[in-house]
């Protein structure tokens, strides 16, 4: 049995869930942290991610979700053993999310809509919202970081 797996055994067998309960449990805290993790300007990016079963969803939706930051029940119950559960984003920019594509020197930055006492003061009318690359709120991606995340919380059940 591989690592993954042995990890998911284990940890079905010490919280007492079965295989398929702690299946769903782990896709639920996967995709909400997920979710969570996406960083939040206008609030698209966090509300453009769909949990499917069977196939991933080719949707995207100007909805701006940004409190909504859990998994959708409905796709929750549909996990079962056998089925393929997907947690897919179609926003054009999702992989710069990511994979920090943004480019690594920045000009000026964002453009500032809202002008606080303090950038008032100081004349300053954008912000650099990227480091390197990646957005300062998810600087080292969402998905790589939850899913080794999970993959460290199994090891520990092994």
């Amino acid at each position: 049995m591989g690592t993954f797996s042995a990890g998911l055994a284990n940890y079905a067998k010490k919280t007492g869930l079965s295989i398929d309960k702690a299946v769903i449990a782990i896709c639920a805290k996967a995709s909400t942290s997920i979710i969570k993790k996406t960083p939040v300007d206008t609030g698209r990016a966090k509300g453009n991610w769909y949990a499917t079963i069977g196939l991933p969803s080719t949707e995207t939706s100007e909805t701006r979700r940004a409190n909504d930051a859990t998994m959708d029940a409905k796709a929750t119950a549909k996990i079962a053993s056998g089925k393929v559960f997907y947690l897919t984003n179609n926003l054009d920019y999702i992989r710069k999310l990511e994979y920090g594509e943004y480019p690594k020197i920045v000009k000026f930055g964002t453009r500032l809509k809202k002008m606080s006492k303090k950038t008032k003061k100081s004349g300053v009318r954008y912000e650099v919202r990227t480091i390197n690359g990646y957005s300062i709120q998810a600087q080292k991606g969402m998905v790589k970081t939850t899913i080794a995340e999970i993959e460290n919380k199994l090891g520990a059940f092994k």
